[in-house]
């Protein structure tokens, strides 16, 4: 929804961490909502990130499923030093998200790792919580890319895709690059969207800036490098889910990440790639890279698994038939809302 956690907990970790100042106001955004719901006739309601105009849609009798990548819970603790909001504040997010939990008729979330948040911490139903795994920003599959390793005189190609270098650990990937080099193995480290310090620089290490999938061109350029990269590298000390590595799946690229936040419902460790507890250091890096690269036959499966499972799972078009699905099972089924007056659905599968 445009802006509408503008003012919470969303809107104060995109100022602190990813330095985005949201310019939509969500009261008048919860106004905006509520003269919809009153001029317009819908069947059922598709509540993106929403919990805080949860006051706008709660006493709606229309049913609710409610789409989230991570809970007021999650972000909190992800990112405890930077949320610039008071206790109260805090405590009055957490009761907006308590509410949307409670109200929704059905909560679809695309990982393990925030469904457990859903249950554990908010207390929701179980059987109102279903996961649909995000996809790919694709326009279309691409055709199956059969790029094997680098031929003799060739570097090993690597790839890290992100604005916050520090969050999504651009250190640990050029230090990695380092290790391999030094270990005589030639590497590139191609680097998209984040700015490095100088520290960071290096000849092997390539700063093609922010590349735009708004742009037909520089999409083209994106498209060909998770084309032609060896791996995907992903070493984030955050990260709710992960697009990149579903595109970078979608070409049949191998991803090497950290195991946290919601990367494992994207990358299966040992079969489309590996996952490094928090804190690994690049030697630690730079060794799963090598048990992958350096047998041909099991770095083919991981291409080939990790194309099959962007086909699988991966892609919006398999997000939107489970999201049909929860609007079959919560529309036309009556139920009375308490203080409404209308029916509205049940939550009963």
């Amino acid at each position: 929804m445009r802006g509408a956690n503008s003012k919470g907990l969303i809107g104060a970790i995109n100022r602190r961490v990813f330095g985005v100042r949201p310019t939509f106001d969500v009261e008048a955004y919860r106004a905006e909502i509520e003269r919809d719901l009153t001029s317009t006739k819908f069947d059922v309601l598709i509540a993106l990130h929403s919990s805080s105009v949860v006051s706008a849609i709660e006493s709606s009798p229309l049913p609710i499923i409610y789409v989230t990548d991570a809970t007021a819970d999650l972000l909190q603790s992800y990112y405890p030093n930077r949320i610039d909001l008071s206790e109260a504040e805090l405590r009055a997010i957490h009761e907006s998200e308590r509410r949307m939990i409670a109200r929704a008729d059905r909560i679809c979330v695309p990982t393990d790792w925030v469904a457990e948040s859903v249950l554990n911490r908010y207390q929701a139903e179980t059987q109102k919580v279903s996961i649909a795994e995000w996809g790919a920003n694709l326009p279309a599959f691409p055709e199956p890319n059969p790029t094997s390793l680098p031929k003799e005189g060739e570097p090993l190609e690597l790839l890290l895709v992100g604005l916050d270098w520090r969050r999504k650990g651009a250190d640990i990937a050029v230090r990695t690059a380092d290790v391999l080099n030094a270990a005589g193995i030639e590497t590139r480290l191609t680097v998209v969207g984040a700015k490095l310090p100088p520290d960071l620089q290096r000849p092997y290490v390539r700063v093609l800036g922010q590349l735009s999938r708004m742009s037909r061109s520089e999409a083209k350029q994106l498209d060909g490098l998770l084309r032609r990269t060896t791996l995907l590298i992903h070493p984030a000390r955050a990260e709710c889910y992960g697009h990149v590595l579903c595109e970078a799946m979608a070409f049949g690229a191998p991803v090497v990440a950290t195991d946290t936040g919601g990367i494992s419902q994207c990358v299966k460790h040992g079969q489309t790639g590996m996952l490094l507890p928090p804190g690994s250091t690049p030697e630690e890096f730079a060794e799963s890279i090598l048990s992958i690269v350096s047998d041909g036959s099991r770095y083919a499966a991981m291409r080939h698994a990790a194309a099959a499972d962007f086909r699988a799972r991966l892609n919006w078009d398999r997000w939107a038939d489970r999201l049909l699905d929860l609007v079959a099972e919560v529309v036309d089924v009556p139920r009375q809302v308490e203080g409404c007056g209308a029916e509205s659905t049940a939550v009963e599968r």
